[in-house]
């Protein structure tokens, strides 16, 4: 079936491209930053609807690293616990209705 893509030079080398960019493109849309996921979200911590990504761990994980001078296990567990608490508080404040609006932020 491709024997003629393969036979002419120019035909084959952009045959092989868009291979390549689709495999590229594909690659950076499923597995890049907040990219797709075909089998679920990728959390952390997930509470009720409420979703803790690897990116607001990492984010955690290196403000405890400027602050405090602790060992790497125990700066994993405290930005995993400050998180968690977060991920309950957000989940409760949501449940009863507890919004912040734009005016009471400014």
């Amino acid at each position: 079936m491709f024997k003629w893509i393969y036979s002419n030079d120019i035909l084959s080398r952009i045959f092989l491209g868009l291979i390549t960019f689709s495999f590229i493109l594909g690659t950076a849309i499923m597995w890049g930053p907040e990219g797709l996921n075909l089998f679920g979200t990728s959390y952390i911590i997930k509470v009720g609807n409420v979703i803790i990504t690897p990116k607001e761990y990492i984010l955690e994980l290196n403000k405890l690293r400027m602050e405090y001078n602790l060992p790497e296990n125990k700066l994993k567990k405290e930005a995993l616990n400050n998180l968690l608490i977060l991920a309950i508080l957000v989940y409760l404040s949501q449940k009863d209705g507890f919004y912040v609006s734009e005016e009471e932020i400014k």
